[in-house]
């Protein structure tokens, strides 16, 4: 997988580990929940993800440096085939050892 931040018009592209490209800082892509419906059942607790989670690497602060506040950037994530896996805006950041991104559809 892979996240593509489009910051200030320039697009960053961040990889999986040992993925030899520029910023290998992407440590984890959450999982999409979508909604199914079987006839005329309801409230079978299926439910849809209106966000996704994902999680950089911040060792020496290099993520933080490269995205700054990402706060409403555009962001996609891509699946291995290249695909889009999903697309939307950063809704929410939080930094440490790790930074935590939300992107809402």
């Amino acid at each position: 997988m892979r996240l593509v931040l489009d910051l200030g018009g320039n697009e960053i592209e961040f990889t999986e580990p040992l993925s030899g490209s520029l910023f290998p800082y992407l440590l984890e892509v959450g999982e999409l929940r979508i909604a199914a419906r079987a006839g005329y059942i309801s409230g079978l607790g299926v439910g849809e993800s209106p966000s996704l989670a994902v999680t950089l690497d911040n060792a020496g602060n290099r993520a933080a440096d490269i995205i700054g506040s990402p706060l409403r950037a555009r962001a996609t994530v891509y699946d291995d085939d290249g695909s889009t896996y999903w697309s939307g805006v950063i809704a929410a950041a939080s930094y440490g050892r790790v930074i935590g991104l939300t992107v809402d559809a």
